[in-house]
């Protein structure tokens, strides 16, 4: 475990998506998919090292989804962390992006 700042984007699109282009790393480290069910209609990212609420917000109708979650770069966090770089910004990227797939 490393304490480094990911960036993360938080997308709903109307069907299933492509795969986001992994710039500006020559391809994906990981790829993990789940079912999701939204009850409240907001869904919000925090950081487990700050805990650090609604950083990430995004409304979406209550209903079903699929999660898709990308990331890259976490290696490139701990090295540079490991380099004496003090909470590494950037190096880590992570895009997750959701559909509905069924009704309330």
């Amino acid at each position: 475990m490393s304490d480094h700042y990911a960036e993360l984007s938080l997308e709903c699109w109307s069907a299933e998506p492509p795969a986001p282009d992994p710039a500006p790393y020559p391809a994906w480290e990981a790829v993990a998919e789940a079912p999701f069910r939204a009850a409240s209609g907001s869904l919000e990212s925090s950081s487990g090292l700050l805990l650090e609420m609604g950083a990430h917000r995004l409304e979406v109708a209550p209903g079903t989804y699929a999660l898709r979650a990308w990331t890259a770069g976490a290696d490139a966090a701990n090295e540079r962390e490991a380099n004496g770089e003090f909470m590494p910004r950037g190096a880590e990227r992570w895009v997750v992006r959701l559909w509905r797939t069924g009704g309330a």
